[in-house]
């Protein structure tokens, strides 16, 4: 599992498409929106930084989550099941890949935002902001109704850090319910294409 973990953040990192809309987008748009919506600075900006965060997370999850459909097009699926790999490695390594690759996205918008937009939170805030976005990566790595989405939670998990509210309850519930869900559905869609080889 090791070496294909290896593999797959190799072949992520050697995208210039991944790099330039995974890391550099969400760093273009946070510098763009902060600057028309709070050339001062302000709250303002570290909700810029939360969302933005948010969106280069999203986008990683979803590059990688788009490079399962093209694997499974080419046959690279069908290889992968003709090896001792399980359904769950599987899985693991796809979250594991999603995992690695978002926190460039995380870490030049937090950092950007310190440095440049003068963002000024304590230390144990910054890790925990960190954390809760990129631990909120994993149910959107394996896919009012906003409060049922992880895209909903990342940012309001993100944001409750930030603001010193804490973790909502709620949101760790829905998160852990999406990556329950959607990993039981990735494993069940494994093994029953491991049973067409």
């Amino acid at each position: 599992m090791t070496a294909l973990l290896v593999c797959e953040v190799r072949r992520l990192l050697r995208s210039p498409r991944f790099l330039i809309f995974t890391a550099g987008l969400p760093l273009v748009y946070f510098l763009l929106f902060s600057g028309i919506y709070a050339p001062d600075g302000g709250e303002t900006v570290v909700v810029l930084m939360a969302m933005m965060a948010a969106f280069g997370a999203i986008s990683a999850s979803i590059s990688v989550g788009g490079r399962v459909a093209n694997e499974r097009h080419i046959g690279w699926n069908r290889q992968l099941r003709l090896t001792p790999l399980p359904g769950w490695g599987y899985l693991a390594v796809k979250a594991a890949t999603a995992m690695l690759v978002v926190l460039p996205a995380l870490l030049l918008v937090f950092g950007v935002a310190a440095v440049v937009k003068g963002v000024e939170l304590g230390v144990g805030t910054w890790i925990a902001v960190l954390l809760t976005a990129w631990l909120s990566v994993l149910p959107a790595a394996l896919a009012s109704a906003a409060q049922f989405l992880p895209s909903y939670w990342i940012v309001a998990e993100t944001l409750g850090q930030v603001s010193g509210a804490g973790l909502d309850v709620v949101g760790v519930l829905v998160l852990l319910a999406w990556l329950v869900a959607v990993g039981a559905l990735v494993i069940v869609r494994y093994r029953r294409d491991a049973l067409r080889v």
